[in-house]
């Protein structure tokens, strides 16, 4: 018996499936940084460089269908003691659009200990009808080790 699928072409194809950034040092300040691009990309930077995470798991393809039309939103944020992002597109829940580049970043800095800060967090991605049409659950770390 054989079963065939039919695929629809040229649609629109929403993902966001997820990933662990991991930024990890024993010489300097560590930044893990998520981006959800206006293009319909998302990036990350982890030891000192910025890749996209795979054109699989871009937020919505064709990119050329990404607009600040679309909105997206952190959600689910389970925090390590003591952390917090220093820098954040918007606050926990709050849907804002794709218009920009929107980041978030987990940073380490601490030069005299050793450090260990992480978050778990889900994001998504919200059509012009204001229906989620994607979400996937991250990890950052930003792991400074001075011992």
């Amino acid at each position: 018996m054989s079963l065939f699928f039919l695929l629809p072409t040229g649609g629109v194809h929403y993902t966001v499936t997820g990933a662990t950034i991991n930024d990890d040092s024993t010489s300097r300040t560590c930044t893990a940084r998520l981006t959800i691009n206006a293009d319909g990309t998302i990036d990350k930077l982890e030891n000192v460089t910025t890749t996209q995470l795979s054109s699989d798991t871009d937020w919505v393809t064709p990119n050329e269908v990404a607009d600040g039309d679309h909105d997206v939103r952190i959600t689910n944020v389970v925090w390590t003691t003591g952390a917090a992002f220093t820098n954040e597109a918007a606050a926990e829940d709050a849907w804002i659009d794709l218009s920009v580049a929107r980041v978030w970043d987990l940073i380490d800095t601490n030069s005299s200990t050793t450090g260990n800060l992480w978050v778990d967090f889900d994001i998504e991605i919200r059509d012009p009808a204001g229906s989620t049409v994607a979400s996937g659950s991250y990890t950052m770390k930003a792991l400074y080790d001075n011992s």
